[in-house]
């Protein structure tokens, strides 16, 4: 294995890391929307930001493709699912190298 590969490979493993932060972001914010869980609140605010930045911009573009507004709860459900499906890809891409 080259340095390059492995430089690769750690580069694709931080995405993945980052995915996976984005996606407790996301979860947090919908299970906030059901159960009124203190600590989780914090966890939710510290992470607002990103959520509205994955919903509003996944939204937008599922809005364009079936031309309907998408609810809040579908907005945070389409994008775990987006996100799960690109993490998924980076990590048998990252078993390549």
């Amino acid at each position: 294995m080259g340095i390059l590969s492995k430089l690769v490979w750690i580069f694709l493993n931080l995405m993945c890391v980052g995915i996976d932060v984005a996606i407790l972001f996301l979860v947090c914010h919908l299970v906030l929307m059901w159960y009124n869980i203190s600590w989780l609140r914090q966890l939710d605010n510290a992470g607002k930001a990103l959520v509205n930045d994955i919903t509003t911009d996944l939204s937008q573009y599922w809005g364009r493709v079936i031309q309907k507004q998408l609810s809040e709860k579908s907005k945070l459900l389409l994008s775990i699912v987006v996100l799960s499906l690109l993490r998924l890809a980076l990590s048998e891409v990252g078993r390549l190298f």
